[in-house]
């Protein structure tokens, strides 16, 4: 069974508690540090936890927030030991199944495989770049 839901704002306790034991993709995780600059964390995994974590504390200006305008972050616990904080901004979250997961992380592998492969040959051709001059055709 897949499903996707989009949170805007985040999620709520019973939404994380609904989530252990499942294999999730999420996709768009808008997180913005205190630097300002927004990034998505996507990921994909089985969850296996999550917690409540509760900031009252405001790092970009440096005061406490009132009691009423704390900030409440979920956290979800995976079953490889990660742990990733849920947007409370823009968040997307598909509940997949196990053999969607083990797709996905297939193709991610062939992937980074490849790029690890074209890493390893640019490394190489700049070797020898530094060792002689290179010839097109017959160096590259």
């Amino acid at each position: 069974m897949e499903n996707t839901n989009t949170y805007l704002g985040g999620i709520d306790e019973t939404t994380a508690a609904s989530l252990v034991g499942k294999f999730i993709h999420v996709p768009q995780n808008d997180i913005t540090p205190p630097d300002g600059q927004t990034v998505n964390m996507w990921f994909a995994g089985q969850v296996a936890g999550y917690e409540k974590a509760v900031i009252g504390y405001d790092y970009v200006n440096g005061e406490f927030f009132t009691p009423e305008n704390v900030q409440v972050y979920f956290n979800v616990h995976m079953t490889d030991g990660a742990t990733w904080v849920l947007s409370n901004k823009q968040l997307i979250i598909e509940e997949i199944t196990e053999e969607k997961f083990q797709q996905m992380l297939t193709e991610h592998l062939a992937k980074q495989a490849l790029l690890d492969q074209a890493e390893a040959e640019v490394e190489q051709i700049v070797t020898r770049a530094q060792n002689k001059i290179l010839l097109p055709g017959e160096d590259f």
